[in-house]
């Protein structure tokens, strides 16, 4: 007798294609509304199908019922029963070695490939904060043995945040700041001790610090030539800054030198800077290991919202992230990023769930709001630097991977918040776009592909020097 009859004889049960689909179709949707409920805001059920989450559970239930069409279609029948439960527990144990196949993987792909959090929108969730420390502390022991943060010579700051540190050079010898704290060619260098019958001071981020590019060709060196020896130029630039930490770095450390002329610079993501407070949680990339000030605007002006600031080392001493002091005014700070339950364990959950963003709750701040701040702050600098008989003017540097270079058909430049920011705030400025123009997006870029290159710099010094003529600030 043959194998194939004494099987059927023996009645071994068939696989049922019916029951195999609707079982993978249940674990689906079983997997959606998981989903949904990790990610879904605090008051899910009230909203269950008005937003994101309602929706996506409404396609689980849709996938759920008719999964269980499927089944109940072989199960029903008197003759497939033997047949359905050998199918269902072969769709249980192919469905576990997949599980445990993943997970393997993506452990040893995590393991081998530590930037992967970074395919991620916010990283590889949930985060953890005990890594994050241990990440920080090994920037914090470079400090301490170099005095220094982040491999440039920035220091902490109890009001600013970070600050540049007073005659220093950056590891890699391209920056040197002077003995007053200033961006200089020599460490040595005291621009004190130089007499100097007009000042000129320029406050702002990295494209006013000049990064990656040298310090005689900045566009603040290049202004002073054209400026000549009656002139001071002053470069107060600091990598990172807000348009918040740019006014308090002119309150606290540039009002003193009594400039003639303040020179405010700004990108568009300086009025986003403005409402964090922790640049590791806002931006990673940084890797900078500081806090910074944060102003909040209400009925009465302008008032500070986590003053004093702590130190790095107290920050990554703290044993939970939500103990950080005025956390909950960091805008990218979601408690849900960084909460773990048990099943977080295993990385094929956090490579699910970390596929796309948790849904951010309303108490987010809106552009308007934004725009707001960062009009209050632009307008107490306009304020402190008048009174104190200085020249305030701004310029606005354009991004070029933004789309911020972009004519509109008539030859005017694109309306950007920032610009909005300064006409709003009342302030002389100085728009960059029809300056740079004419230089290709290759020969405008420095080495890092995002600031200006030396031949943009020059082009910003022509252009602002022109624009100071034309305010009658210069001769």
């Amino acid at each position: 007798m043959s194998r194939a009859r004494l099987t059927h004889q023996a009645g071994a049960p068939r696989l049922l294609r019916k029951t195999f689909i609707g079982m993978c179709i249940v674990e689906i949707a079983t997997v959606i509304a998981c989903v949904m409920v990790y990610k879904a805001p605090d008051h899910f059920f009230p909203a269950i199908f008005s937003d994101r989450a309602g929706l996506g559970l409404l396609l689980a239930i849709l996938l759920t019922s008719f999964g269980t069409y499927l089944l109940r279609q072989d199960y029903r029948s008197p003759k497939n029963r033997r047949s359905f439960i050998f199918t269902a527990a072969l769709n249980v144990v192919a469905m576990l070695i997949l599980i445990v196949v993943v997970e393997l993987q993506l452990r040893l792909f995590v393991y081998a490939v530590p930037g992967i959090s970074s395919i991620f929108p916010r990283g590889l969730l949930p985060k953890d904060w005990a890594q994050v420390k241990n990440d920080y502390h090994e920037i914090l022991e470079l400090a301490d043995q170099e005095n220094t943060y982040a491999g440039s010579f920035l220091i902490a700051d109890p009001v600013l945040g970070w600050d540049v540190g007073a005659g220093r050079t950056s590891h890699e010898g391209l920056y040197a700041s002077s003995a007053d704290g200033i961006r200089s060619a020599d460490p040595e260098y005291s621009y004190k001790k130089i007499p100097a019958l007009r000042r000129v001071a320029l406050i702002g981020d990295s494209y006013t610090f000049g990064t990656s590019i040298k310090f005689e060709d900045t566009w603040g060196q290049n202004l002073q030539r054209k400026l000549g020896a009656d002139f001071q130029v002053l470069n107060f630039g600091v990598g990172g800054y807000g348009v918040d930490q740019a006014y308090l770095k002119y309150l606290n450390k540039v009002r003193d030198w009594n400039p003639e002329i303040v020179i405010f610079g700004l990108i568009t993501h300086d009025l986003h800077r403005s409402e964090v407070v922790y640049p590791f949680i806002s931006f990673p990339t940084w890797r900078f290991p500081f806090s910074k000030p944060r102003f909040l605007l209400l009925n009465d002006g302008l008032v500070p919202g986590n003053q004093p600031l702590p130190s790095p080392e107290s920050i990554f001493s703290m044993p939970r992230i939500d103990e950080l002091p005025a956390i909950d005014l960091e805008p990218r700070y979601f408690p849900a990023d960084w909460k773990w339950h048990w099943y977080d364990h295993l990385y094929i959950v956090r490579f699910v769930v970390s596929l796309t963003p948790n849904w951010p709750s309303a108490r987010k701040t809106s552009t308007n709001d934004r725009i707001r701040l960062n009009t209050a702050i632009i307008r107490e600098f306009v304020n402190s630097a008048t009174t104190h008989d200085s020249r305030p003017v701004a310029v606005f540097f354009p991004s070029f991977g933004a789309g911020e270079m972009d004519l509109h058909r008539d030859g005017s430049a694109a309306s950007h918040p920032a610009q909005q920011v300064l006409s709003d705030a009342g302030i002389d400025y100085l728009d960059l776009t029809g300056c740079l123009q004419s230089l290709p997006r290759t020969q405008a870029l420095a080495s890092d592909g995002t600031h200006y290159s030396p031949a943009a710099n020059v082009l910003v010094a022509d252009c602002l020097y022109r624009y100071l003529m034309h305010l009658n600030a210069v001769p």
